[in-house]
C-alpha cells in the first residue's frame, strides 16, 4: 500500500510552532504590531518572540518579508507563493479542534495502535517522560474514556496499559484526537505517520466533491474528523471491523464515496467497513438538505412548536425562529432512526439534571407530531434547541420606574432598559411619584424598582436611581446593576419553591423491597421517566388537578428498572394551572445538578 500510494509531500518548512503562530498574528493583524503586543498574544516575552523573527527572516530571507521599525514593531509586507503554500499546510497541520491535552492525545492514540500491554516505563522511555507525567497523563486519558462506554483503559500494575474497544470505536476516537501533528508525535514507524499524510489529500479532495455533489454539507470540524476517519479505515486495513447482520445502505452517497476513494487509492472497502463509514457518517452534524424533504418535518415542527406555547401558556406565536439546523437534525435523526443507528450522547444524564422540563415536553408531545420516539441521546440534543427558545421566558423581571420626569423621556428610557435587558424581563412599568407613594406596599409585587428621583432612594433601600439620560456606560451599568438583582430574586424564589415543595417529610427512606415503580407512583399517560444516572430516576408529570410537590425515595434495596440498579427516585408533579412552571423546573434543576 505505501508504495502504491500517490506521494503528495509539501516541502519540509523550516519554522517551529511559535514561528508558525507570529506569521498569523501578522498577517491577521495586517498593520503594525509591536514586540510586546506579539508577546501578550502569544504568551511569552518580548525578547522570544524578537529572537524568533529573526531566525525565521534568516531562513526565508526575500521569501518571507517582514518590515521593522523601534516605534511601531513589524509589518507582514509578503510572502512568496510557494512558502504561503507551504505555511498554509504546516498551519493546518499543526492545527487540533478539540481541547484535548496534545501530549495524553499523543499516548492514548499511541495506546489505540496496540495489539497488547505496554508498560508505563515503555511509556515514560517512549515520550522521554518521567513516569509521575505519564501517571498525570494517564489520568487525563481515563477522564476522556469514562465518557465514552465504547472504550476501556485497562491499567495493570503487572502488565501495564491496554485499550481494550471494538475495533470501529478505536477509529472514531483516532479520528478525534489523531490530527496529523498528533500521528507524527505518537512514536509510530515512519511508514504509518507518511501513509496518513499522504492518503489525507486524496479523501479530503474525494470527500468534499462527493459530498457537494449530494448537498451534504457538513460542519467543518465534522469534514476534517471523518476525513481522518476514512483514512484510519484504510490504515489499519488488517484491523478487520466487527461482522454486522444487515448490510443495507440507506445513503446513497456512501457507495459513491467508496468506489471514487478506491479508485483514487489501491484499496477496496469491505461491506461492513461501508456500514460502518455510513454510521459514521449518520453522527455527524449537516447543515443543509435539500427544502423539499423539510417541508413534511417543518409543518410537523410547528404543530409540536404551537403545541408547547399552549402547554406552557407563552405569550408568543412562534417559538423557533431560525429552523434550518433544527429541521437538518430531525431529518438526520429520522434517517439514523430507519436505518436502526443508535447515537451516543456522552452529556445524555447532565443534560436531562439541567433541563428536565425541556426533556420532559419532548418525551411526551414529540411522538405525537413526528411519529417518532427518539431515545435519550437523541432527545437531549433535540432539548437543546428547545432549551434556547425557551431561555427569553426564564428570567422575566417585573420593573417599575418611579419618575416625574416627562413622558417622552420616560419612554426612551424605558426603550433602553428593555433592549439593553433584552431576555431579563418580563414587564417595564412607568408611575409618577404621587402615585407610587400612595400605593408603596405593592413595592414587593416588582423584582426591581428604577427612580430618577435620588431622594426616593433615601425613602425606600431597595430602590435604585436612574439617571434621566443614559449614556452608554451608564445604560452598560444599569444593565449589570439589574442583571445582579433579578439574578438574587431569581435564586430567592427558587430557594422558596424548594422550600415549600421539598420539605423533610418527602424525603421518604423505604427499606422494604419494591417489584415495580408503579409501587411508589400511579401509572399516568402523562407520566415520563427518565434515568439521571445508573442509580437515580426522575418521574416527571405535569397535568391539571394533581399536587404540586418533589418527593425523593431512598431506597435501601434497589429497583430493578430498565437493567439498571435504582436506589433514588426523584418524582416531581406539577399543576400545569400555575404560572411558574419554568422557574419552578429552574428549582427542580438546582436539585438534581
Amino acid at each position: 500500500l505505501h508504495d502504491a500510494l500517490p506521494i503528495w509531500r509539501c516541502k519540509q518548512m523550516d519554522l517551529n510552532k511559535r514561528q508558525l503562530q507570529i506569521l498569523v498574528v501578522l498577517r491577521n493583524k495586517n498593520h503594525w504590531i509591536t514586540s510586546e503586543e506579539l508577546a501578550e498574544a502569544l504568551g511569552t516575552n518580548k525578547k522570544t518572540i524578537q529572537t524568533e523573527i529573526k531566525n525565521m527572516l534568516a531562513i526565508y530571507e526575500k521569501k518571507i518579508i517582514i518590515q521593522s521599525n523601534k516605534r511601531s514593531g513589524y509589518f507582514l509586507e509578503s510572502i512568496e507563493s510557494e512558502t504561503k503554500q507551504q505555511i498554509i499546510q504546516e498551519v493546518t497541520k499543526h492545527k487540533i479542534y478539540s481541547s484535548m491535552d496534545f501530549r495524553a492525545s499523543t499516548i492514548v492514540t499511541y495506546l489505540l495502535f496496540q495489539k497488547g500491554y505496554v508498560s508505563m516505563q515503555k511509556i515514560a522511555d517512549i515520550f522521554f517522560l518521567s513516569k509521575t507525567a505519564v501517571s498525570l497523563q494517564i489520568k487525563t486519558i481515563l477522564r476522556w474514556i469514562e465518557r465514552n462506554p465504547k472504550l476501556e483503559l485497562e491499567v495493570s500494575s503487572t502488565k501495564g496499559l491496554k485499550i481494550i474497544a471494538e475495533e470501529n470505536s478505536k477509529r472514531i476516537f483516532l479520528s478525534l484526537v489523531g490530527t496529523e501533528t498528533v500521528i507524527q508525535h505518537a512514536r509510530f514507524p515512519q511508514q504509518i505517520s507518511t501513509i496518513f499524510s499522504n492518503i489525507m489529500p486524496t479523501v479530503q479532495k474525494t470527500l468534499k466533491e462527493v459530498l457537494i455533489s449530494y448537498n451534504y454539507i457538513v460542519s467543518g470540524e465534522d469534514f476534517i474528523r471523518f476525513s481522518r476517519y476514512l483514512v484510519l479505515t484504510i490504515l489499519r486495513r488488517e484491523e478487520l471491523l466487527e461482522k454486522t447482520n444487515r448490510y443495507t445502505l440507506f445513503i446513497p452517497m456512501v457507495e459513491t464515496l467508496t468506489k471514487k476513494l478506491s479508485s483514487e487509492l489501491p484499496y477496496s472497502f469491505s461491506n461492513q467497513e461501508k456500514q460502518a463509514i455510513e454510521n459514521r457518517l449518520l453522527e455527524l452534524n449537516y447543515l443543509m438538505i435539500n427544502d423539499e424533504k423539510n417541508k413534511e418535518i417543518e409543518k410537523n415542527l410547528r404543530a409540536f412548536e404551537q403545541t408547547i406555547i399552549r402547554f406552557l401558556d407563552l405569550p408568543v406565536s412562534l417559538l423557533f425562529h431560525e429552523t434550518e439546523f433544527l429541521l437538518t437534525h430531525i431529518k438526520q435523526m429520522k434517517t439514523r432512526m430507519d436505518a436502526g443507528h443508535n447515537t451516543m450522547n456522552h452529556f445524555v444524564q447532565k443534560i436531562i439534571s439541567r433541563y428536565p422540563l425541556e426533556i420532559y415536553l419532548i418525551r411526551r408531545f414529540f411522538p405525537i407530531h413526528f411519529q417518532l420516539r427518539p431515545n435519550l441521546a437523541e432527545s437531549a440534543y433535540f432539548v437543546l434547541y428547545l432549551a434556547e427558545a425557551l431561555n427569553p421566558f426564564r428570567k422575566q423581571g417585573e420593573i417599575l420606574i418611579v419618575s416625574n420626569q416627562p413622558i417622552s423621556i420616560l419612554n426612551t428610557l424605558k426603550k433602553q432598559i428593555q433592549q439593553s435587558m433584552n431576555m431579563w424581563i418580563k414587564e417595564c412599568r412607568i408611575e409618577p411619584v404621587y402615585l407610587f407613594k400612595n400605593q408603596s406596599n405593592k413595592i414587593t409585587e416588582y423584582d426591581a424598582i428604577l427612580t430618577t428621583e435620588q431622594e426616593l432612594i433615601f425613602e425606600w433601600d431597595d430602590l435604585i436611581y436612574l439617571p434621566s439620560v443614559l449614556d452608554e456606560f451608564e445604560s452598560w451599568e444599569i444593565y449589570q446593576i439589574l442583571r445582579e438583582k433579578l439574578t438574587i430574586v431569581e435564586e430567592k424564589k427558587k430557594t422558596k419553591l424548594l422550600d415549600h415543595y421539598y420539605k423533610e417529610e418527602n424525603q421518604i427512606k423505604i427499606h422494604k423491597k419494591i417489584d415495580s415503580i408503579q409501587q411508589l407512583i400511579s401509572p399516568s399517560s402523562d407520566l415520563v421517566m427518565l434515568p439521571l444516572n445508573a442509580e437515580t430516576l426522575l418521574c416527571c408529570l405535569i397535568k391539571s388537578q394533581v399536587e404540586t410537590k418533589i418527593t425523593e425515595y431512598q431506597l435501601e434495596i434497589p429497583l430493578i428498572h430498565q437493567q439498571r440498579k435504582i436506589k433514588r427516585v426523584f418524582f416531581v408533579s406539577f399543576d400545569y394551572k400555575r404560572n411558574d412552571i419554568l422557574v419552578f423546573f429552574q428549582a427542580v434543576s438546582d436539585l438534581l445538578g
